[in-house]
Order: C-alpha cells, then structure tokens, then sequence
C-alpha cells in the first residue's frame, strides 16, 4: 500500500477551503443542514429498523405518507416538538432537546 504524501492536502480539504475556509455564514449554514440531515436519518433509521413504513408511520401520527417523507427530508427544517413528540412516543423512544454553546459565541447573563 503506497503511503500519502503528508504535503499533498486531501481532496474534502481543498474542497473545504475553497467552499468554506473564512466563511462563517457558510460553515453555519452546513452545520444548520448537518443537524437536520441527522435528526432525519435519525427518524428514518428507527423506522426501518422496526420494519414501518411511511404509510403506517402517518396514519398512526394521523398524517400523510408525504409529510412523513418531508421530516425524513434533509433539506427539512420545520420539525415542530409537537410532532417529534409523537414519533418518540410511537416508538417508545424518549425526545431529549438540549441546548449547547456555540463554538466561540459569547454568553450573555442577566
């Protein structure tokens, strides 16, 4: 096996730097699509793994199939607790919400 020259940067690092390297907005908005992609992958994995589909997913959430395909949807971002909740609860799964500081923001105190 040929060993990787330490002075040739990998192919994600030239793509982060020209992408992302001193573009704050950029990097928030990655990391904004990083958490709903796995809060989605999240959702579709418990389902699969208990063998439901999307269809009885929703008629048990009282909803509809597409709605279903839409949490599930990386590009989604309207996740409302309330539904969260009840996916939980369908599975038997407890929802944990947390809030964490931001990587170098400053902390405001009253």
């Amino acid at each position: 096996m040929a060993k990787r020259n330490a002075n040739i940067p990998s192919a994600s690092r030239i793509l982060f730097d020209r992408l992302y390297r001193g573009k704050p907005r950029r990097i928030a908005a990655l990391n904004q699509t990083r958490r709903e992609l796995s809060l989605g992958r999240q959702i579709r994995q418990l389902r699969e793994s208990r063998g439901v589909s999307q269809a009885q997913l929703a008629r048990a959430l009282r909803t509809h199939a597409p709605a279903i395909s839409r949490i599930e949807d990386a590009d989604y971002d309207g996740h409302s607790l309330r539904v969260l909740r009840k996916i939980a609860e369908y599975f038997g799964q407890e929802l944990v919400v947390t809030f964490k500081p931001q990587r170098g923001a400053a902390t405001t105190a009253n």
